[in-house]
């Protein structure tokens, strides 16, 4: 069976979620957005490039770690199986990312500061 994995850095933008399924299984979730930077010679700055936002789920003891730790706004390191999720919603085809993570942690590169704004736009 082939499988697409991916390793994502970005940032959690949105709230954490959790659901418990009977059986004891659950899940945890968050949307998570990977945006690109690059450096403009021409104006000698950093500018924001495309942006890509994924959905992550987390399963299980897994996932309780994830929720325990992370929160909006944090930066993250993903890495999983990608999936792309094709649904109708009022009348319009869409498609959604999804990846089911194998490991999940905190992006120290961008360590959170208090006085450098995270380039969120969920």
């Amino acid at each position: 069976m082939n499988e697409t994995m991916v390793t994502m850095t970005g940032w959690v933008a949105g709230e954490i979620t959790q659901r418990r399924f009977e059986g004891d299984s659950q899940v945890t979730r968050f949307r998570m957005v990977s945006q690109e930077r690059r450096y403009d010679p021409e104006t000698k700055d950093w500018v924001d490039g495309h942006s890509i936002f994924v959905d992550v789920q987390c399963w299980d003891r897994f996932g309780e770690n994830v929720a325990a730790d992370l929160k909006r706004g944090d930066p993250v390191l993903v890495h999983g199986r990608l999936r792309c999720r094709e649904f109708e919603h009022e009348g319009v085809q869409r498609v959604a990312l999804e990846v089911r993570a194998t490991a999940v942690g905190r992006n120290l590169r961008f360590a959170a500061r208090p006085d450098v704004p995270l380039p969120l736009a969920a």
